[in-house]
């Protein structure tokens, strides 16, 4: 029997967003720690809950279709993280509310790099009529975007409330616009960059 393309597509892309979700808790954890303003902390906290019930349904998801999800991890998204840390953005000593702007942004771009697969993912399995599947990654998506809102208008109230350090604040951005950069022109959305 001839392989389904779609079908081998949509699998490696839930074992790529089961492989970014656990990475996303590993960086949201510092995240976490890291923050200075008790809602931050909080949002993080409350992201590091949901992603266990995300997890949960990619394991559903994958069990419909008989397949597995060991054995890939998300290069695309480890890079973005690589490059945030590496610029800095979880360096505990530069702790402020500008450096808590850095880290919202930093959270916002791995969380739209998920929403992004996650809407690539129900498209495939749209395609392939798989149903259940589609539903289970339309509740993952709709818990993305949730976030990503909540923590846009924690930044806004953290810009609007707060004096935010102008300088400060833009370096915390740059590592973040930085690692976007570098990760689009690097990977794009290639089969290998999985």
């Amino acid at each position: 029997m001839k392989p389904n393309i779609l079908e081998e597509l949509l699998h490696q892309e839930l074992r790529s967003l089961c492989s970014a979700e656990k990475q996303t808790v590993e960086a949201l954890t510092k995240m976490a720690d890291a923050a200075c303003h008790p809602k931050l902390r909080a949002v993080f906290m409350a992201r590091l809950e949901d992603s266990g019930a995300q997890v949960r349904r990619l394991e559903r998801m994958a069990a419909l279709m008989g397949k597995g999800l060991e054995g890939t991890r998300c290069q695309g998204l480890r890079q973005l993280i690589k490059d945030e840390e590496r610029e800095s953005l979880l360096n505990a000593r530069a702790r402020s509310e500008s450096y808590d702007a850095g880290l919202i942004s930093a959270a916002r771009n791995y969380i739209r790099y998920e929403i992004e697969r996650y809407e690539l993912a129900r498209m495939l399995a749209s395609r392939l009529g798989l149903d259940e599947v589609e539903s289970l990654l339309q509740e993952n998506l709709d818990d993305q975007k949730t976030l990503d809102g909540r923590l846009a208008r924690l930044a806004k109230s953290l810009v609007s409330h707060r004096r935010v350090n102008a300088n400060m604040a833009a370096s915390a951005f740059r590592g973040a616009s930085v690692a976007a950069l570098r990760l689009m022109c690097r990977s794009g959305f290639t089969a290998s960059g999985v």
